[in-house]
């Protein structure tokens, strides 16, 4: 849907060719132009019309969305050069977060206790 392809066009041109006639093509033509003409200056009446009702009213919000996208622009370009100039190799382990998985515990510690709060334990490895 939303689509007409080239055979739908040709039987419009024909069907309006039949009811109208080849001398009054032009005529209609030119009626239907105009009132694409007036229709466009109304959408553009109107447009104008709110803009120019809204525009102080909306003034603050365009400061505000210039605002937000230098902030943007200046945050991409901070993450851009922190990823080209960091080095992002090395990791840091809070005393909160469990080493990697790959590296095996220390002797002395055991893995974390469920903090969950609902008494479910996991099975130990056997």
């Amino acid at each position: 849907m939303g689509s007409i392809s080239f055979g739908e066009i040709l039987v419009i041109v024909v069907v309006i060719l039949v009811v109208f006639g080849p001398k009054r093509l032009p005529e209609l033509s030119r009626q239907i132009g105009a009132w694409l003409t007036k229709a466009r200056e109304a959408t553009s009446y109107v447009a104008e019309a709110i803009d120019s009702g809204y525009g102080e009213t909306l003034a603050p919000i365009r400061d505000l969305k210039d605002e937000f996208d230098g902030l943007k622009g200046d945050v991409t370009r901070a993450v851009a050069s922190l990823g080209e100039n960091g080095d992002t190799s090395q990791t840091r382990v809070t005393a909160d977060e469990s080493p990697p998985a790959d590296e095996p515990l220390p002797a002395d510690e055991s893995p974390p206790a469920d903090e969950s709060g609902d008494g479910a334990t996991e099975p130990a490895d056997q």
